[in-house]
C-alpha cells in the first residue's frame, strides 16, 4: 500500500467515526427530548384528573351521587361527558390512552396510566 493509498484510508475512517458520532449524538438528544415530552404530558395528565375531580365533586353536591358508569370494561368517558360536560383528554388519546371511571353512585374511582413510569395511577372518591 503506498502513501497516498493509506492516507485516503485514514481520511475515510476519520469521516466514518465523524458520522457515526454525529448519528449517536443525535440519537441520544433524540431519547433525551422524548423524555421531556413523556414528563409534559404526565404533568398534563395530573393536572387534568384534579379537574375532572372537581367536577365529579361539584356534580356529587349538586346531585348527591357521582354519575353511575357500571361497565367497568368500557372507559367512562361517555358516562362523564354526558354528566359533566367539557371534560379533559388524555394527551395520547388518539393513540389510545384514557382517563377511566367507574363509580356505583356513592363513590368512584379514577385511572390512568403515567407514560413515563408505565404504572397506573389510581384515584378513589374521598
Amino acid at each position: 500500500m503506498n502513501n497516498n493509498q493509506k492516507g485516503f484510508v485514514l481520511a475515510g475512517i476519520s469521516i466514518t467515526l465523524a458520522i457515526l458520532g454525529l448519528v449517536g449524538t443525535g440519537a441520544f438528544v433524540n431519547i433525551d427530548h422524548q423524555k421531556s415530552v413523556s414528563h409534559q404530558r404526565d404533568a398534563v395528565r395530573q393536572a387534568d384528573v384534579l379537574v375532572i375531580r372537581q367536577k365529579l365533586a361539584d356534580y356529587y353536591t349538586a346531585n348527591q351521587k357521582y354519575p353511575i358508569q357500571k361497565n367497568q370494561a368500557d372507559n367512562g368517558q361517555a358516562v362523564l361527558k354526558t354528566d359533566l360536560g367539557d371534560i379533559p383528554v388524555d394527551p395520547l388519546t388518539g393513540k389510545g390512552w384514557f382517563y377511566w371511571y367507574w363509580s356505583n353512585g356513592q363513590s368512584y374511582t379514577l385511572r390512568y396510566l403515567s407514560e413515563v413510569s408505565r404504572e397506573e395511577r389510581v384515584l378513589f372518591s374521598e
